[in-house]
């Protein structure tokens, strides 16, 4: 039966494995699992802290700062391009290896031709000092019905793209949204039989002309922070800008001499070292830092810009500390591998070692994927690996809590009617001790018969005998029960109980014989006097107890059952019981009994006589207690 329960609880593991696959992939079900990893990704990001970016990296932003102090010059935000032409020489003239202009110059915002004039010429300059330049181009889509659009490319204006210079696509995602991820390529299709054309994002752009510069193979690399086909990677944030302040420039650092009141396009000699000093060999990202551009995302380290997030995904280009994501059939693999821990720990017992085995490895699997990611930079689904050991557990729990609960509702429906309380209690503790399928246990077998009970009822009505019957075996019940003993059964005008069993107890026979001088004690005191109450006449009992071996279970047919005890312990007991009418004495044990007894009771050897089933004579002993000894004997006065 337990085998059969664990196999039916291992199936409900599993379905509710395959119910949280299938939540993974039902694309509203799989965004809240994609916000929840976020939020844990968040706190994975902090624990780590802080890391060292790449030490060419610079980002040069343009705050409000910047725009008040062109202001005091009279040159206003949107800042012209020809001012950005300049920043391009200078940066070439320092040194600088790839600079990223995350500004879109676009044709609709032209209006002057000299200044794209100059931006194009200061483009090719940088091209000659061995400079290259990205510029921002962005996929523009226009909605028009449901499931209708269109979508086109914008570049910078036709004069700028005289230069031919590297585009990268700026960020189109909706601002304040959470970026932790950043697109590899967009694509638009050329046109009917055409193949899509793709463009990489600023980022990777910068990287390609990064890798151009140093001969690296750019495709095998990117292949590395991307190996499943898909078009994105994680980015693998180092921290706030804030806290890098060598990474982290402002936009006036370019134009000191010309903010100073200096003539423009004439740089001194002290401020060429110095920009020499701070991009020499750098990749430098030029954008807003501006909050009123709304250029801005949520990351794993708060609020931060366009221009940031761009850097810090090259970083995790340059630095080759990219993200992995563990693929699909591992991933399989380790959901299944959870649900069977799952399964294993729902099986423990007790339930609170069960419960607390689980929590204890749900904080295991979460300290295990922060040491992952933190370590060696392997993402698991947070969300997912929890759920992935948490629903098949609390599945498993529940259908076993279900289970349990109706063995403990078949454990009282046996046993209340027979046992005290307390041990109904410490079998539903412990089933094993009773199993419902049979024991063995070593117990004392007693039984009890009312002497002269044939004549007794010869003058009672029916209902008298049923009083009778009632007062007394309710008394002899309740001490049965009160010295740790069940009824196995009424036998009429008489009783079997069973001591020892079946949950084990440490005297059994002593409990026995205790129950048997308080039931003879009883008679006396309270069954009595309620007899001659009634006018009905007094009786004795006579009492056999044996200690032995038996097998205690359920025995029956289908349609009836009852728990019992069978073996030659009970026929023995039975026999015994049997004898006191020809020793006269109220209770009779054997020799086993007395001797499991010890000296706690007063013994007197009566003889030994040959019963029914036993090949040895059985050696019979009579219990001397403390009441009169007259309330012992068996041969009462003619009734």
């Amino acid at each position: 039966m337990l085998k059969k329960l664990s196999l039916i609880s291992l199936a409900l593991a599993a379905l509710s494995l395959l119910l949280l696959g299938g939540l993974y992939i039902w694309d509203e079900s799989r965004g809240w699992i994609a916000t929840l990893d976020l939020l844990a990704l968040s706190a994975r990001f902090r624990l780590r802290g802080m890391e060292e970016p790449d030490a060419r990296l610079k980002v040069v932003g343009i705050t409000e700062n910047t725009i008040s102090a062109f202001a005091k010059q009279q040159v206003y935000y949107p800042f012209p391009r020809d001012w950005h032409a300049l920043a391009l020489r200078r940066l070439a003239d320092a040194g600088a290896r790839v600079v990223v202009l995350d500004i879109l110059f676009s044709e609709a915002d032209s209006w002057d031709i000299a200044e794209d004039e100059a931006l194009r010429d200061a483009i090719n300059y940088c091209r000659e000092q061995g400079c290259d330049v990205v510029l921002a181009a962005a996929i523009e889509r226009i909605e028009y019905t449901a499931g209708v659009y269109s979508q086109s490319l914008l570049t910078p204006a036709p004069t700028i793209m005289q230069a031919s210079p590297a585009l990268g696509l700026s960020n189109t995602l909706e601002k304040l949204s959470y970026k932790s991820t950043e697109n590899i390529w967009l694509s638009l299709p050329l046109g009917e039989g055409e193949s899509e054309a793709r463009y990489f994002s600023q980022a990777v752009e910068a990287y390609a002309r990064t890798c151009a510069q140093e001969g690296r193979d750019f495709d095998a690399l990117l292949h590395r922070a991307s190996p499943h086909d898909v078009p994105y990677y994680r980015i693998n944030y180092v921290g706030r800008p804030e806290q890098l302040p060598e990474h982290l420039k402002s936009y006036e650092l370019l134009f000191l001499d010309e903010l100073d009141g200096g003539e423009k396009g004439v740089l001194s000699g002290e401020n060429a070292e110095r920009l020499a000093r701070a991009f020499g060999n750098a990749i430098v990202f030029i954008g807003s830092r501006a909050k009123a551009d709304n250029d801005y995302f949520n990351t794993p380290f708060g609020l931060m810009f366009g221009v940031d997030t761009n850097a810090q995904a090259y970083d995790t280009l340059a630095r080759e500390r990219w993200i992995t994501f563990v693929p699909p059939a591992w991933f399989l693999l380790i959901a299944a591998l959870l649900g069977l821990e799952a399964w294993i720990l729902s099986l423990v017992r007790p339930i609170w070692l069960s419960v607390l085995s689980a929590l204890g490895s749900i904080a295991v699997i979460t300290i295990a994927n922060v040491l992952l990611f933190t370590l060696i930079r392997i993402e698991l689904s947070l969300t997912m690996t929890v759920a992935g050991f948490a629903l098949p557990y609390m599945t498993c729990a529940l259908y076993s809590g279900l289970t349990e609960e109706a063995a403990k509702h078949k454990i009282r429906r046996h046993f209340k009617r027979y046992l005290a309380p307390e041990i109904v209690d410490q079998i539903i503790a412990n089933p094993g001790v009773a199993d419902l399928g049979g024991v063995e246990r070593q117990v004392a077998v007693m039984f009890n018969d009312i002497r002269n009970y044939s004549t007794i009822t010869e003058r009672l009505t029916p209902h008298q005998i049923v009083d009778l019957l009632n007062l007394y075996l309710g008394e002899a019940t309740d001490i049965v029960r009160h010295n740790e003993g069940f009824v196995d059964k009424y036998l009429g005008d008489g009783l079997m109980a069973c001591f020892g069993g079946p949950v084990p107890t440490p005297h059994p026979a002593a409990d026995a014989i205790n129950a048997a001088l308080g039931i003879v004690g009883v008679l006396h005191e309270k069954v009595a006097p309620k007899l001659r109450e009634w006018n009905v006449p007094e009786f004795r009992v006579g009492i056999g107890i044996h200690l032995g071996k038996v097998v205690m279970g359920n025995i029956g047919s289908e349609w009836h059952m009852d728990y019992t005890v069978v073996g030659d312990a009970v026929n023995v007991a039975s026999r015994v019981e049997s004898q006191t009418k020809e020793y006269g004495w109220a209770i009779l044990v054997t020799r086993e009994v007395k001797e499991a007894a010890g000296d706690r009771f007063d013994f007197e050897w009566v003889g030994e006589r040959q019963v029914k089933g036993r090949e040895q004579p059985v050696a019979m002993y009579r219990v001397i207690g403390p009441d009169p000894l007259e309330n012992y004997r068996l041969n009462l006065p003619p009734l």
